[in-house]
């Protein structure tokens, strides 16, 4: 590819090259400074605070020269004034949604780009050249303040059809040098795919020293039963059998069952469960009965149980979905002294609980493990296949590391936003080596084992340098 220096908006349709245009680069004048340090105030336009929100802003300074008519170098001029008040107008105004960026490529090299922040330019003295353009020549010196990561101005667009909404998988390629920019996760519905789907929770496991074997759906019933604690059939649970405490004996919080990664690994090595994780129970009881459950992890026997500090109540009758805990696997961390899978293998759980009123039973049937370090999640939507759409429900990072989720109704050739999503995410961007996404989803008042949908995503890579390091 030929090589490139341009301002261009996000649609390509507003470019003002740099290298062949009226206002050109100067040879041995364009100068980068590193972004702030941490605890500097952050530099804006007009004095005003500005950030890219977790990260601040590079500073480009470069000279540009022109030489040509009058009139086309004040069209030059005012071309790069027309772009440094779209970059203003998109930073102040939410109705201006058209974003500017800084694209570099030498010859024969992939473009990259990054988002402009904020800039100005002004017009020093030279030989020859004076603001009123006398000898038709003009120089600006220009000055971007821009993100500072570079990413690829394709975006990387797998999908997957017919997802499970109980745990499915998604595998994930990644690239550059730093974490992706995932621009849009949509889940949709399809045709039999069950639904309205209120609430998702998706997170990505990078991949860390391989995925082979990793499970991210651990059934209660390969636990050990500990105080009123059984295994029995249930054609509603999700291997057909749950766990069921009776609280027959002691009522009381006590220790009901417990397992270990021996417990669900199933042969494959332990060390494809290192992570963080939020652990979801698909649970219910008994009508009348309101039951609490917390969980407990530990690197060790039952006695040296770590009791994670939240006690969650229970009261709905049909199956729903209960976030108990994020916890990391193992305690410790993730440094490569604690990799061996004789260390990793020791780590344990145990699921603890109470009746708080009525006389019936709590059932527990499964775990989800929803990876917690690159996590996002939505609630409110209506995502399902209705005779005139799919109604998805779309989760978006925007150039400036924003976020949004909508949900979306369709109608025949058209699709709009309903509703704003209520949302949340966790360093929500695409590792470097890739990894697996895992997607959990509910209705609004029930878990349905038999619930899919189809799933995209596209992601930018992102790079420290335009070189692409």
């Amino acid at each position: 590819m030929a090589a490139r220096f341009r301002l261009a908006d996000i649609s390509q349709s507003t470019l003002v090259d740099l290298l062949s245009g009226t206002m050109k680069l100067q040879y041995n004048s364009w100068s980068t400074r590193d972004p702030a340090m941490e605890g500097e105030p952050p530099r804006g336009r007009y004095g005003g605070p500005f950030v890219f929100q977790r990260f601040s802003p590079v500073e480009e300074q470069m000279t540009l020269l022109g030489s040509d008519t009058v009139g086309n170098l004040i069209t030059g001029i005012n071309a790069i004034s027309a772009i440094l008040e779209g970059v203003r107008l998109y930073n102040d105004d939410p109705a201006k949604g058209v974003s500017y960026w800084l694209e570099v490529n030498a010859d024969g090299e992939s473009p990259r780009r990054a988002l402009i922040g904020g800039g100005g330019a002004s017009t020093p003295t030279g030989i020859g050249m004076t603001p009123l353009l006398e000898k038709s020549k003009a120089r600006q010196q220009l000055t971007l303040l821009r993100h500072p990561l570079w990413e690829s101005v394709t975006a990387y667009a797998p999908s997957v059809a017919n997802v499970s909404c109980c745990g499915g998988m998604m595998s994930l390629t990644g690239g550059g040098v730093v974490p992706g920019r995932i621009e849009k996760l949509q889940i949709q519905g399809r045709n039999g795919g069950g639904g309205p789907l209120y609430r998702f929770w998706a997170g990505i496991r990078p991949t860390y020293q391989g995925l082979t074997n990793f499970n991210p759906v651990w059934e209660c019933e390969a636990s050990a039963d500990l105080t009123d604690c059984s295994t029995v059939a249930d054609g509603t649970a999700s291997g057909g059998y749950k766990k069921r405490i009776t609280f027959a004996t002691v009522p009381t919080m006590t220790g009901r069952f417990s397992g270990s990664l021996v417990t669900h690994m199933g042969g494959a090595l332990s060390k494809v469960y290192v992570g963080r994780y939020l652990i979801l129970a698909r649970v219910k009881v008994d009508s009348g009965t309101v039951a609490n459950v917390r969980f407990c992890t530990s690197m060790g026997t039952a006695g040296a149980m770590t009791k994670h500090k939240t006690c969650y109540s229970i009261s709905n009758t049909s199956w729903r979905l209960l976030p108990l805990a994020v916890f990391d696997i193992p305690p410790m961390g993730y440094q490569s002294q604690i990799w061996a899978d004789d260390l990793v293998m020791y780590w344990h759980y145990m699921v603890e609980a109470e009746r708080v009123s009525g006389g019936g039973n709590l059932d527990m049937d499964v775990f989800y493990l929803i990876p917690a370090r690159h996590m996002a999640s939505v609630e409110g939507a209506q995502v399902q296949y209705v005779v005139d759409g799919y109604q998805p429900v779309k989760l978006y990072t925007y150039e400036n590391d924003t976020h949004a989720a909508l949900w979306y109704k369709n109608i025949p050739s058209h699709e709009y936003p309903d509703s704003a999503a209520a949302y949340s995410f966790s360093d929500w961007y695409l590792p470097v080596e890739g990894g697996k996404l895992v997607l959990v989803g509910e209705r609004e008042a029930s878990h349905v084992l038999t619930d899919t949908v189809d799933v995209s995503l596209a992601a930018y890579y992102r790079w420290r340098s335009f070189r692409g390091a």
